[in-house]
């Protein structure tokens, strides 16, 4: 294959690239340096999620959270090694991950709507506030004591005239 002729200073004949003879100075013989440095806001929403980890009342959970992400962050080791030296299988390990994450998201939600919502409902001991069922659905928009206008004296089933 003939490479195209290139019109320009006497120097330059082609465009090939220079030849390399020596094996370090090629491009991509020498490792990757690549350092990835963390922005002020995600020091923040790490120093948040550490709170948030921080506020679990089991040691034994927060240890496990901080190994797994110590490993999803870092190099060289697995879950499955996670897994084995904690006694879980890999998908019970992730269970109990999500089981873990699950508790803390209550723990906000449930912090948030307390917040959020009117002091004077009532509320059970998880938090979550609490209906009266005298309705068939607790979000019905009737009255307890409302009754619906019934005509007695109207046939049990009725028809439509057409015109």
């Amino acid at each position: 294959m003939l490479c195209p002729r290139v019109r320009g200073p006497a120097n330059i004949r082609n465009s090939m690239p220079d030849t390399i003879l020596q094996h370090h100075a090629a491009y991509g013989a020498s490792e990757v340096r690549y350092r990835r440095m963390p922005t002020p806001g995600a020091l923040d929403r790490m120093e948040t999620c550490w709170e948030w980890i921080n506020a679990l009342p089991d040691q034994a959970k927060r240890q496990l959270l901080y190994e797994w992400a110590r490993i999803k962050c870092g190099k060289g080791r697995t879950l499955a090694e996670l897994a084995k030296a904690t006694g879980y299988t890999e998908r019970g390990l992730r269970r109990k991950i999500t089981q873990i994450c699950t508790e803390i998201s209550v723990n906000l939600n449930t912090a948030h709507v307390a917040e959020t919502e009117l002091p004077s409902e009532p509320r059970e001991i998880d938090g979550a506030p609490v209906h009266s069922h005298k309705n068939s659905h607790p979000h019905h928009w009737m009255q307890e004591n409302a009754k619906p206008a019934i005509n007695g004296g109207a046939p049990r089933q009725r028809t439509v005239q057409r015109i």
